[in-house]
This record gives structure tokens, C-alpha cells and sequence, in this order.
């Protein structure tokens, strides 16, 4: 503002206070004074800085119900005729109407006493105020005339563009080849042409591509389709298999409770004959009774001669079950004698003594049929050397009995110790056939207790 415009102070305001700063010389516009009077100055030095539309709003409020008529509103509010029910407008505008005749070189003072005499630094920063808020109601202005005119520019645009593309939309023909013309706006019409050429261009590469993977696709599709009717066919093949499968397992489930039955049967079948002796089922030995005087071997007499009613058949037939029961329980037992073999003929059985690579036949018994038509030699009526011979074998089959692990300490001594010449007490070789039938009876007896006793033990062995 121009110095020129200061305004002039008079003498007769110097005994009044300053609207504003309500002091002489001091004060700020945002006193508290000049708060109650509801004057607010803007900053005049910060602006914002922006260059679109909204560069600047303008803000009415609805309770004021204001409608700007120029000079006439000035006047309405000046006379008070106008007001917003509590009379600051009426204030505001004597306030303006003050600053108007500040500006203008008026005298600041009147005479009725309703003037707002304003002191020289108010009255400056006021008018710096002013400058400022007309700086940037023409910012403002100049950035509503470009906001304006740029989207006036570009509705322009868009409506010559749209003209031009219903245009080609309807013809065309006549923009192919055709040179694009700036003036009349082919150029934006060619961009757009080629913005559309080169779009569908990518969208036909795209199409090309999807129709390539489609058909990948359907390939794949197609062998998936195949693989699943196949996986279908093995499926009720599996199927098939699992039932065939569970109808033989059903069925091995009832032979296998069938066999478990039959295999405990047999078990205790099995238990059964382990309990039973076979060997003294087969052989029984009669040692005592009443008017017995010689032992019994299955109910026949066992001795080294006949006497009286006992003939050689007899004889023969015991000692044949006397020869069984080594041979039976020596093959049980897994036996061989190194020098003796046993051969258990009925008729008459005989102990084979390999003596220096000779044999020696002794005979159990006497020989009753004929050779060649020959009788029988009497010198085979004595039975003492084929005795002494099963008292010898005898002796080994007990021996080997009693070293089987089967047997162990289970089983208990014979009730006659042996050896290969001995039996309990009684020395073989010191009793000849003089000896007769108190010699001899006492041996038989004894080889009888310990047959019965090996019949007894090989029942361990099985």
C-alpha cells in the first residue's frame, strides 16, 4: 500500500484507545481485545502452494445466509438492517467501513462516539493483511482461469476424439493408409489406432498361446481320461483279487482251526503214548509167584536146560524174546556192539563173537531141524558159553543206556551190577556145567531183573 494512503491521526483521538491493540502503541491483532470484537487477520506471508482446482476453497456457512449483492449487502449491513441476530455483522461492517477510510486518508476519529480509532502500528498491519488476502484471492483467481481452462481443453479433446472414433467406427476404409493430420485430429485418432492394432496383436499372440495350451490340455485330458479307466479296470481287478483273496482266507481260516484241532489231537495223542511203554507192552518179565522156579519172559520159562517138562522149545522161544528185547532196545537206543552181534531167530537165536577176525555162533537154545539131513550134535546141548555171551551183551546195552543224555540221571541203577563177566556177586567164569542148576539158575535169574529193567528204562529213550 502506498504511503500516500496513510491515514492522518488528530489530536482529538489521542485521549482514545485503539480499537485493536487497546493501548496506546501496543498490542498485537490477536489481542484479546480484537479477539472479542471478532477481528482475525490472515497471514499474509504463507500461501499454498498448488496449481489445480482445489487450490483454493471458499467456505460460506449456512447459518449466515449470505448471498454477495455488491455495494447493497454493504449497505445492509452498515445500516444494520442485515444481521445475523447478535449484531456482528453490523460491527464487522463499521469495522470495514473504519479500514475504508484509513486506506482512503480519512480522519480515523469521529464525533458521535461510534468510530474505531485505530492507532498507526494497526492500522499498518491491517493494511499489510489486506495486501496479502488480495495477493491471494488473485492466486487464487489466476489458478481457477487455468483449472477452467484446462478442462476445457481437454472436454474438447474428448469430444472431437469421440466424433472422430463414431467416424471411423462407421467408415473405416477411409483412414486406412491414411496420413494422420494434427489439425484436424487424425493424430489421435492414428495413436489410438495403433494403440488398438498393436492390442489386438497381443491379444491374437495370447489367443494362440491359450489355444496351444488348450489343446495340451486336452491331450492331457484325454490321457488322464484313459490312465483313469485303466486305474478303473485294475480297480475291479483288485477287487475281484481281494474277494478271491477273503473267500481264501475264510476257507484256510477253517482248515487252519481244522488242522490246529487235529494237531492238538495229535498232541495229546502223542502225550498219551509218551506215557506208554511199548517195549514192556511187548515184553513182560515174571520174576516172582507163587511156585514159580524159573523167571518168565511173555509167559515163557527162561533156562539153560531142559528138566523135567521144560523141553528146548520152550528154552529156545525165551531166549528169542530175551535176544528181541536186546536188539529192540539196542536199535531205540542207537547201539553197536564192537564184538557182538545178536541174530533173534525164533527158532533158535544166536550172539555172533568176532574173536581175531573169526566168528564165534552161539547158540540160545539147541538146534532142532536137521542139516543136510544130519541130527543136531550133542555138544550143542550146553548153553553155558552162549550165556556167558548175552551176560556180555547184555553188560554193553546197559552201559550205553547209561551214558544217553535221554537217560541221564533220570533213571536209576540196574538192581544187578554187571561187567562183561560178572553179574551182582556171581563170577561167570568160575561156573561151568558141573555147576548144574544151583549154579546157573541164580544167573539166569538175575540177567531176568535186569532185562526187566532195561524194558523199563527204554521207555525214557523214545
Amino acid at each position: 500500500m502506498e504511503a500516500s494512503h496513510a491515514p492522518s491521526f488528530a489530536s482529538a483521538n489521542s485521549g482514545i484507545p485503539c480499537s485493536i491493540c487497546a493501548c496506546a502503541q501496543k498490542g498485537s491483532l490477536s489481542s484479546p481485545t480484537s479477539r472479542a470484537r471478532g477481528l482475525s487477520l490472515p497471514d499474509a506471508t504463507k500461501f499454498p502452494a498448488r496449481n489445480d482446482l482445489d487450490a483454493s476453497f471458499v467456505y460460506l456457512s449456512p447459518s449466515a445466509g449470505l448471498e454477495y449483492n455488491g455495494d447493497a449487502l454493504l449497505r445492509q449491513i452498515s445500516s444494520g438492517s442485515h444481521t445475523n441476530g447478535n449484531g456482528d455483522l453490523a460491527v464487522a461492517a463499521r469495522q470495514l467501513s473504519l479500514l475504508e477510510r484509513a486506506v482512503s486518508g480519512g480522519d480515523m476519529g469521529v464525533s458521535d462516539g461510534d468510530g474505531l480509532p485505530l492507532c498507526e502500528a494497526c492500522v499498518e498491519r491491517v493494511a499489510a493483511a489486506i495486501d496479502a488476502d488480495t495477493e491471494r484471492i488473485q492466486w487464487e483467481a489466476r489458478a481457477y482461469e487455468d483449472a477452467v481452462a484446462g478442462v476445457a481443453e481437454r472436454e474438447r479433446q474428448i469430444r472431437q476424439a469421440l466424433s472422430l472414433n463414431a467416424e471411423l467406427a462407421a467408415e473405416p476404409s477411409q483412414y486406412q493408409g491414411r496420413q494422420p493430420d494434427p489439425a484436424s485430429g487424425d493424430e489421435l485418432v492414428g495413436n489410438a489406432i495403433d494403440a488398438f492394432r498393436e492390442e489386438i496383436s497381443g491379444l491374437a499372440a495370447a489367443a494362440s498361446e491359450y489355444e496351444q495350451e488348450l489343446r495340451q490340455l486336452t491331450d492331457l485330458l484325454h490321457e488322464q481320461v484313459s490312465q483313469a479307466v485303466a486305474l478303473s479296470r485294475e480297480e475291479e481287478l483288485l477287487a475281484m483279487d481281494r474277494n478271491d483273496l477273503e473267500i481264501d482266507a475264510k476257507e484256510f481260516e477253517s482248515i487252519s482251526r481244522h488242522m490246529a484241532l487235529r494237531v492238538a489231537q495229535a498232541h495229546r495223542e502223542v502225550l498219551a503214548l509218551s506215557q506208554v511203554n511199548l517195549h514192556a507192552i511187548q515184553f513182560r518179565v515174571t520174576l516172582e509167584g507163587k511156585g514159580l522156579r524159573y523167571p518168565l519172559i511173555n509167559g515163557l520159562r527162561l533156562s539153560h536146560r531142559p528138566k523135567g517138562d521144560l523141553g528146548w522149545s520152550e528154552i529156545n522161544a525165551a531166549w528169542a524174546v530175551a535176544a528181541q528185547v536186546l536188539f529192540f532196545v539196542g536199535s531205540t537206543a542207537k547201539f553197536t556192539s564192537r564184538d557182538l552181534r545178536i541174530v533173534p531167530m525164533t527158532t533158535c537165536a544166536k550172539i555172533i563173537e568176532l574173536v581175531d577176525k573169526r566168528k564165534v555162533v552161539h547158540n540160545l537154545g539147541k538146534e532142532l531141524e536137521h542139516r543136510n539131513g544130519q541130527p543136531p550134535s550133542r555138544r550143542h546141548d550146553n548153553m553155558i558159553p552162549s550165556v556167558r555171551a548175552f551176560n556180555s551183551l547184555l553188560h554193553q546195552v546197559v552201559e550205553h543206556v547209561l551214558s544217553s543224555r535221554k537217560v541221564g540221571e533220570e533213571a536209576r541203577p540196574p538192581p544187578f551190577a554187571m561187567t562183561t563177566t560178572t553179574i551182582g556177586p556171581l563170577a561167570l567164569l568160575s561156573l561151568d556145567e558141573k555147576s548144574g542148576s544151583a549154579g546157573w539158575t541164580p544167573v539166569i535169574v538175575r540177567l531176568a531183573h535186569n532185562l526187566q529193567w532195561l524194558i523199563d528204562v527204554a521207555a525214557l529213550l523214545d
